[in-house]
């Protein structure tokens, strides 16, 4: 897969200049536009457009989607220049271009890799009610890899149904609006079935809501791994009908600063009315909406493991000392019940999660930012204005749409604990702070097992239930072998047809768990196998899209 990626970029890719040289005119939307036959389809569906480190690319209008759409710039970890920015710029009669990004036809095929999109305007401002990319599309699989999502009113919205969005190794900053805690929302989707959201290795800096916004229906699945979330003014999970997902290895500081007051409590400002606000809320789901996804309560499957949640003492301080203002907690008593009754939810899983201090090693921004987003609060809360909270204003002395490069803020920690307490044994939150062990991670990933060495070795062999099942598309598959040797782990269709290999490699005494990512296979009953030595099981399992 990698060798033909690669094979595509140099065959197929574009360079998209920024202004086209003879009239000075910014280039990358008529650019786009134009690159069509005589007869007006696309030159060729699968081209790579590539941009320029250290240019600012203005859109001069919305592009409306309706074709596969590929902007990337180059993989060179040597290059230390900023990468190309996409800034939002003016029509003809000087109004401001709001939602540069807009994906209308069904079924399409979106990615950005290595690119900044600002929502800070061609005068320095910030505020328009837009953000950079909205799939209006049903059945589209969008992908954002590592890029920068600066000072958005809101950033990626899924309206239409049934759509696959992954987001790796992005930062989300500076996402937030002075006037309103809910405007600066980083993902949402609205009323509408969701497929697949996968969020690995991200940082969310000073926004004020939604890192997570799923609301009023199903999502099949959702991968939340490996993040670090770093102040917001609002809830940054809103998943309350989530059916299956897990939340791994995140750190979670300073969020939902706000609080909440009684009124929003039984208005039913961030859960269900009258329930606390929570970093985790999770509700029942109405029968006639599980029925349309084949699902029971019983069946759902949500992991939260091994995060680190923190509140600084200056917001527990603000929570304190205003008599209408609650704080807020890891679980509400109502969600901790689901996740307590085996009986009724077997697939609940709350482990290993701790209340814990990163101790980020940037003490001034740390300091600065905790200040202005309970300032914010504050103000919030007594009618008064707030100024805005961006952080390149305050480092780069007002400054705010030449980003600095490198990133000024930094979520290195110093808390050595946190360094081994993820899942798999490496530091929680984005390892992208940790280049090294970014590496482990990205090795976990290509092999999809993993050891559980807190587990006393076993004395025979087992291949147990996969969990979820139905499952849609990931699922997991626990297997032991009581001693070293050649192990194998394979799925075949109800033909006999071998569809995947998930295993086939020498094997120490152990117990083991592999992550099966099915989203390539269609709907339908499989059969796994597990051999080694001499011992062989099969069990079935069944992947419901």
């Amino acid at each position: 897969m990698f060798i033909l990626q690669i094979s595509v970029f140099a065959q197929d890719t574009l360079n998209v200049p920024a202004f086209f040289p003879d009239t000075g005119d910014p280039a990358l939307l008529d650019f786009i536009l134009a690159d069509t036959t005589e007869t007006g389809e696309r030159a060729n569906p699968n081209r790579y457009y590539k941009l320029g480190r250290d240019s600012i690319y203005i859109m001069r209008g919305q592009l409306l989607v309706d074709f596969n759409l590929k902007i990337i710039d180059d993989d060179d970890p040597t290059n230390s220049t900023r990468p190309p920015i996409i800034v939002r710029g003016k029509y003809d009669d000087g109004v401001n271009v709001k939602d540069p990004f807009a994906f209308v036809e069904d079924g399409l095929e979106v990615y950005f890799k290595n690119i900044i999109f600002t929502g800070i305007d061609l005068d320095r401002k910030a505020g328009d009610w837009t953000g950079p990319a909205i799939f209006k599309s049903d059945n589209t699989k969008g992908v954002f890899e590592n890029c920068v999502f600066n000072q958005w009113d809101w950033v990626i919205y899924s309206t239409g149904a049934n759509n696959k969005i992954f987001i790796r190794d992005c930062v989300f900053r500076n996402n937030n609006i002075n006037w309103h805690p809910f405007v600066g929302q980083q993902f949402y989707c609205g009323n509408v079935p969701l497929d697949t959201l996968e969020i690995t290795n991200t940082t969310y800096f000073n926004c004020n809501a939604f890192f997570v916004g799923l609301e009023n229906n199903i999502t099949n699945y959702v991968r939340f791994e490996h993040n670090t979330l770093f102040t917001s003014t609002a809830d940054m999970i809103r998943a309350r009908f989530l059916t299956n997902g897990k939340f791994l290895s995140n750190i979670i500081y300073g969020n939902q600063v706000l609080g909440e007051t009684e009124y929003e409590r039984n208005a039913g400002w961030y859960t269900s009315k009258g329930r606390h606000a929570s970093i985790f809320d999770f509700d029942t789901v109405a029968t006639d909406l599980m029925a349309t996804a084949g699902l029971t309560e019983a069946d759902r499957y949500i992991e939260i493991k091994n995060n680190a949640y923190f509140w600084p003492q200056e917001v527990k301080d603000f929570w304190a000392n205003n008599d209408s203002v609650s704080g807020i907690t890891w679980m509400n008593a109502e969600t901790m019940a689901m996740f307590n009754d085996d009986a009724n939810y077997p697939y609940l899983t709350d482990e290993n999660n701790v209340e814990a201090d990163p101790q980020f090693t940037n003490s001034e921004m740390t300091n600065w930012m905790i200040s202005e987003i309970v300032g914010y609060a504050e103000k919030f809360r007594t009618g008064q204005a707030a100024p805005l909270r961006n952080y390149d204003a305050f480092v780069n002395s007002g400054e705010m749409l030449m980003l600095q490069w490198p990133l000024p803020e930094s979520m290195v920690y110093s808390n050595t604990n946190l360094m081994t307490a993820g899942h798999d044994g490496l530091p929680v939150g984005d390892l992208n702070w940790y280049p090294d062990k970014k590496v482990e991670w990205e090795a976990l990933q290509l092999t999809g097992i993993r050891k559980d060495e807190s587990i006393e070795l076993p004395s025979k062999y087992s291949l147990s239930q996969n969990y979820p099942n139905p499952f849609n598309p990931s699922t997991v598959i626990n297997f032991s072998v009581p001693k070293s040797g050649v192990t194998t782990l394979k799925v075949f269709n109800v033909l006999g047809q071998e569809v995947a290999t998930l295993v086939n490699k020498e094997l120490s005494a152990g117990n083991y768990k592999y992550e099966f990512d099915a989203g390539q296979l269609t709907s339908g009953l499989y059969i796994y196998q597990l051999q080694s030595d001499s011992y062989s099981e099969v069990r079935k399992m069944m992947l419901i899209k």
